[in-house]
């Protein structure tokens, strides 16, 4: 993990959609998952995914590490929810079995 650009982790804030698509792209890298390359995703909420983020959604999203939700939106500002992580957590290992 690397904190935010004044240095601090903030080790009691929740984490946000596109944090956690940051996470999950380092994580399956360090695991040797080999991600196909991130294809235009047109969420509907493009506009609220920061650019700091927008790539490693894309390739998270591509792998089926994480999902839009039915209304095409991605939501990136939102908390992420305890349940989105363990999905996570759980398709990162399936992709190392493999």
């Amino acid at each position: 993990m690397q904190g935010y650009t004044d240095g601090n982790v903030r080790p009691d804030a929740g984490i946000s959609r596109a944090e956690l698509a940051i996470l999950a792209v380092r994580e399956a890298a360090y695991q040797g998952v080999v991600l196909p390359p991130p294809e235009e995703r047109l969420f509907t909420d493009l506009a609220e995914i920061p650019d700091w983020a927008l790539s490693a959604i894309r390739l998270a999203a591509n792998a089926d590490l994480m999902q839009g939700f039915p209304d095409g939106s991605f939501r990136a500002p939102a908390t992420a929810t305890r349940a989105q992580a363990a999905v996570l957590v759980v398709r990162i290992r399936d992709q190392v079995g493999r």
